[in-house]
């Protein structure tokens, strides 16, 4: 089955033009601040083309360190981007959609993380992306407060989310779960483990944890992974 690629719709364009806005301010910092110039590595919004309705949308925590290239010449059209070289989290998902034979969903998967502001890691991103380098520049990026940023990455997801509006959602990070709370998602499988299994409207988010300061699952969690993940497919 062939899978058209869509432009970004109105809302979309709406979010990329604030998102490039805030970059710029950041990139600025760059230059002012060595320190903080080390620590921020560029913005990422999509991480694959875009479809409309696709079958699974994956958010990962943040973009990773190897993005640095978007600092100084912005963003790629989503057009242009080839998932085949987003790394783990593509071979990770298409390797356990494969085991149930249901590779075929991996053709249409949109790939966008929470926050588009790229660190060597989730670490960094907390503890002085935010903690540290939002909570002095806050002012100068045109917000109220530190926790108006968050507010914004958080209205920007409703709004892939919405716009989208992906049949399954699957979340990759060691505290991927927490960070959809804003959504008010309801849990629907209490036992698991390793992830959880939340309802965000009439879409099925499954989030996993990763191995700390790796990307990839455990056994343990791949295995629960899988399980979820069939019975949450058998209807795409």
């Amino acid at each position: 089955m062939e899978y058209k690629i869509i432009q970004p719709s109105d809302k979309l364009r709406q979010m990329e033009d604030e998102v490039r806005e805030v970059h710029i301010k950041l990139n600025n910092f760059c230059k002012e601040n060595n320190e903080f110039n080390k620590i921020y590595k560029g913005c990422l919004i999509y991480g694959s083309p875009l479809y409309k309705n696709p079958k699974i949308l994956f958010f990962g925590i943040n973009p990773g360190g190897s993005w640095d290239y978007y600092k100084e010449n912005g963003f790629l059209k989503p057009q242009q981007y080839n998932p085949n070289g987003y790394g783990v989290f593509w071979e990770e998902i298409k390797e356990c959609l494969k085991r149930i034979k249901k590779e075929e969903l991996i053709k249409n998967m949109v790939i966008t993380n929470r926050y588009f502001f790229a660190t060597d890691n989730t670490e960094i991103l907390k503890k002085q992306f935010f903690e540290k380098y939002i909570k002095k520049y806050y002012k100068e990026m045109g917000f109220k407060n530190e926790w108006e940023v968050a507010k914004k990455q958080e209205e920007w997801t409703r709004t892939i989310i919405e716009e989208l509006s992906p049949n399954l959602i699957i979340a990759g990070g060691r505290t991927i779960w927490e960070r959809f709370n804003f959504l008010n998602p309801e849990i629907i499988e209490k036992q698991c483990k390793n992830i959880q299994i939340l309802k965000i409207n009439k879409i099925i988010l499954i989030a996993y944890q990763r191995i700390p300061r790796g990307n990839k699952m455990s056994n343990e969690t791949k295995k629960e992974f899988i399980e979820y993940l069939e019975k949450y497919t058998n209807e795409l």
